[in-house]
């Protein structure tokens, strides 16, 4: 599961860096954030999760702050590192 948090940072601080990424990968990534995160919805690591993924969804359609993205970046990737 921490794995899934890793690869959503990395795609958070990808966006905010401006790099182009997939499609699929745009649309994989919130999908399964978002069943893991429907798992245990009252914990506050999942309520990260699905910031993450409303944050990974509305940058396909508009330009958010980078540092919006970052801070939410770090915080996933915290958490994904507290899962290993």
């Amino acid at each position: 599961m921490g794995f899934l948090d890793l690869n959503a940072a990395i795609l958070l601080v990808a966006i905010a860096l401006g790099v182009k990424a997939p499609l699929n990968i745009l649309i994989v990534i919130p999908i399964l954030l978002f069943l893991k995160a429907c798992i245990c919805i009252t914990d506050i690591g999942s309520i990260f999760d699905l910031i993450a993924v409303a944050l990974i969804v509305l940058s396909i359609f508009f330009a958010l702050p980078s540092w919006i993205l970052f801070i939410s970046a770090a915080l996933i990737g915290f958490k994904g590192l507290r899962s290993f």
